[in-house]
This record gives structure tokens, C-alpha cells and sequence, in this order.
């Protein structure tokens, strides 16, 4: 995961180059102040994920721990390598090819969650499916939780 932060924070720091660049700061200066805050950033959500797919977990019956689910969505996060930079261009709205970024992006994320339900069901020993039906119910809770402080 913390590739993924760094991946996040070249394409914030690519996509946004031109308001950077504007600062009167050394760009080696800028780029760490950006990839602070996506190391952060993404830390803090790979820990939350983490823990709501725990309960989920707990909720269908795994007995899997907190430490294991944070291996399982590092060992998953390969693709997002890819889509987390492409996300970063997207959201930055000065790159001219925006309709071939949000390709890449929605393909990286779709294989990382792919990867990471295999994974979650190797590591609880279930079906994919079921390993799928917490991953939604993950989601479920996140986008309620989203709606009620969004």
C-alpha cells in the first residue's frame, strides 16, 4: 500500500505541476510535502479498510486477524499502483487525455478488487463470493458512513 501512496502522490504532484510550480519552493521541497500527505492519506485509508473489513469479516463467521487483513490488501494492491496515479491526473483536470485516464483508473481498481476478494477468500477460507458479499457489505458501511458526514 504504501507504493500506491507514493504512486498517488507522483500523479498529484504531476497533475497539479503548474500550480506547484507557481510556489517559490524547491521542487525536491514540494514533491515531499506532496508525498507526505499521499503516504498519510493512503495509511490512514488502508488502515480503516482494514479494520471495517475486519468486523465484516467477523460478521460472516472468519476468524481472520487485523494484522492478516492488512497483508491481504497489501498483497492486492499491485493494480492500484496504476490506477491510484491515474485517479490523481483525473481528479487534477489539466491533463488532456482524461477519457484514457479514467479507463486505466476504473480498470486498475476493478482488478484490485478482484485481486483483493481472492485474496480475502484465500486468507478466510471461503468462496469468492462470500469473500465478495463482505467486500460489498465493507462498502455498504463505508458509503452510509460517507453519506452521513459527506
Amino acid at each position: 500500500m504504501p507504493i500506491a501512496g507514493l504512486m498517488w502522490s507522483a500523479g498529484t504532484f504531476l497533475g497539479r505541476s503548474g500550480e506547484i510550480g507557481g510556489l517559490d519552493i524547491p521542487v525536491a521541497y514540494a514533491f515531499a510535502v506532496v508525498a507526505v500527505g499521499g503516504l498519510s492519506q493512503t495509511l490512514a485509508i488502508w488502515f480503516g479498510l482494514s479494520a471495517v473489513t475486519w468486523a465484516m469479516t467477523r460478521l460472516f463467521g472468519a476468524k481472520a486477524g487485523f494484522f492478516q487483513l492488512l497483508a491481504v490488501y497489501s498483497a492486492s494492491a499491485a493494480p492500484l499502483w496504476v490506477a491510484a496515479p491515474s485517479a490523481a491526473l483525473y481528479v487534477s483536470d489539466e491533463i488532456a487525455l482524461l477519457g484514457p485516464i479514467l479507463v486505466v483508473g476504473c480498470t486498475g481498481t476493478a482488478l484490485f478488487f478482484w485481486k483483493l476478494s481472492e485474496n480475502l477468500a484465500a486468507a478466510c477460507g471461503w468462496t469468492r463470493l462470500r469473500a465478495s458479499s463482505a467486500l460489498a457489505c465493507t462498502g455498504v458501511f463505508l458509503a452510509s458512513f460517507f453519506s452521513l458526514y459527506a
